[in-house]
């Protein structure tokens, strides 16, 4: 009887590991850093077109650095009130992402693919361009 105990013990707390792990996002799919054409950012519907070079590549650094969290993206678009748009303009693709912040923390959200953790001097430097 001890054993049978014993191995239903080890079991439920497999069943238990087993359950609380989370599968982080998966990771964050972003064009080809030299076919982007442009980059559009939309704050409070205000859009500003970025072509400089240098610059898009420091916010596409800034996204590539980003955390995948657990969390799941399963909506077009993020369900908060306050988000920033980043349009990446490729010859023949739109890659669309959203910024903004929930409960002191500061998120980068692909639609049906992650989201994902970023820092508050990004989404801060984004917020500022309007």
């Amino acid at each position: 009887m001890k054993k049978i105990v014993s191995i239903l013990v080890v079991v439920m707390i497999i069943a238990s590991l087993a359950g609380c792990s989370q599968k982080a996002a998966d990771p964050i799919v972003l064009p080809d850093e030299n076919s982007i054409q442009s980059v559009d950012i939309t704050v409070d519907d205000e859009l500003v077109n970025f072509t400089d070079i240098e610059w898009i590549k420091q916010c596409m650094s800034n996204i590539a650095n980003a955390q995948a969290t657990a969390k799941e993206s399963v909506n077009d678009m993020p369900q908060v009130d306050d988000y920033i748009k980043i349009d990446i303009n490729t010859n023949n693709a739109v890659s669309t992402l959203f910024v903004y912040e929930k409960n002191d923390k500061y998120y980068i959200e692909q639609a049906y693919q992650g989201i994902y953790e970023t820092d508050s001097s990004f989404y801060e430097m984004l917020k500022e361009l309007k």
